[in-house]
């Protein structure tokens, strides 16, 4: 799954919580966490994000061609576009 895990004394500490977080934060508590190593654990790359915005290029074309026609689109289209629309929201925001 990757992710960090915290290690206290050289153990691996267990789940944390947010009492657990708030006291942390209390003791000025640091990582050596660079915003390399974080964007390094990212999943998403230049070709997985190119074919998805390819397959909702194609989807939203699909749609407005069958509404040029005046065919029917299901709720589960819409509801696809409106996940499709929003997601790239967030990965632009992101």
């Amino acid at each position: 799954m990757g992710g960090f895990m915290l290690y206290v004394d050289g153990e691996p500490y267990p789940t944390l919580r947010p009492n657990d977080i708030l006291e942390l934060l209390r003791k000025e508590w640091s990582t050596s966490l660079s915003s390399n190593q974080i964007y390094d654990t990212s999943k998403g790359n230049a070709i997985s994000k190119g074919l998805t915005i390819l397959q909702v290029a194609w989807f939203v074309m699909r749609l407005r061609t069958r509404a040029i026609y005046h065919l029917e689109t299901t709720q589960l289209e819409v509801r696809t576009l409106a996940s499709a629309v929003l997601s790239f929201l967030t990965d632009t925001v992101w």
